[in-house]
């Protein structure tokens, strides 16, 4: 080291040698005051083996302890054990706003609109929570939504969802999970579907496809088309009785139209009641056979007498019935 005073006769020890001071003087470069006859090396020391140093375990103490440490090696290959106490437990804050709280405000249970509650002040409640009110005497009795304001003791809730029904004033508030999209309540019955005819198709229910739609002539059992006059039907007297009216004593004829120009689905009945002198039952085109013979052609339908065909094919029916030759 440099600007030390050494005086006659001081030693020091510089890179294992060992030398004594002959000339008092403040030090400098040890190398330049050695040159200048400064120091006399008296002699030189042997090095000795190079030494390690390692961490070998760390560990900790209770709070409170003095800390350790302590050599499990050797001299020169050192393996220290450190032992370092914990801290002291520190003082517990403050509790921050919690959710929860209750209301005594009297509300009426609705849908799609804000309900203000007054509740206790510091809640944890911020805008956009969602939560729910529900009445502490029967939780099925709720309204839920997305928290719009809150401030103080006043609570506002715009209402998405409901439960029960009727004005309570005993509610209790916790946070919830909002619906998923398409969230159905089950005391709505579906009616919250977003498209009822999607949603029956979905199911399988396709109205026309899977199952029937509503027809005015199933509303009622055989439906009537009286007839005075010649006739020849047409698609909407599928599945009606055609009638020749005691008012009319005139002998008349009824046409089963062609398929060519009524197609009617195969299984279509169509009825004829003859109350008074003669109907001919005709076809056009197509073949109608009487059943028991399977002869084919017009068929004569006497007073009081009634009639059915049946469709059978495209272009085939069956005819049979009481007073028909």
């Amino acid at each position: 080291m440099t600007a030390i005073n050494y005086t006659v006769g001081t030693t020091v020890y510089q890179n294992f040698n060992l030398y004594r001071c002959l000339i008092a003087h403040t030090s400098g470069v040890f190398a330049t005051d050695l040159a200048a006859a400064k120091w006399l090396l008296l002699v030189v020391l042997p090095q000795g083996p190079s030494g390690t140093l390692a961490v070998h375990s760390t560990s900790t103490l209770a709070a409170g302890q003095t800390a350790t440490v302590v050599n499990v090696g050797t001299s020169q290959a050192a393996q220290l054990d450190f032992g370092i106490p914990q801290g002291i437990q520190g003082v517990q804050g403050p509790a921050g706003p919690a959710y929860g709280g209750t209301s005594a405000t009297s509300l009426l249970i609705a849908n799609s609109t804000t309900k203000t509650f007054t509740t206790q002040a510091g809640l944890a409640y911020q805008v956009g929570t969602y939560a729910r009110a529900s009445s502490a005497a029967n939780g099925a009795n709720f309204m839920e939504g997305l928290v719009s304001s809150y401030s103080a003791t006043t609570l506002a809730i715009a209402v998405t969802k409901i439960g029960g029904s009727g004005t309570f004033a005993d509610w209790g508030f916790s946070v919830s999970g909002a619906p998923g999209v398409g969230d159905l309540i089950s005391t709505n019955n579906l009616s919250d579907v977003t498209n009822a005819g999607t949603a029956r198709t979905n199911l399988g229910l396709a109205i026309g496809t899977n199952v029937q739609a509503f027809d005015a002539q199933l509303a009622s059992t055989i439906p009537q088309n009286s007839k005075s006059a010649a006739y020849t039907t047409v698609l909407t007297d599928g599945e009606k009785h055609i009638l020749h009216p005691a008012a009319d004593n005139n002998a008349r004829t009824f046409t089963i139209d062609s398929n060519a120009n009524v197609a009617y689905p195969v299984g279509t009945c169509l009825t004829f009641v003859n109350e008074i002198n003669t109907v001919t039952i005709a076809i056009t085109a197509d073949t109608m056979k009487l059943a028991g013979t399977g002869a084919t052609g017009s068929r004569t339908l006497a007073a009081n007498g009634i009639a059915t065909a049946l469709k059978t094919g495209t272009t085939s029916w069956w005819i049979s019935g009481a007073g028909l030759s």
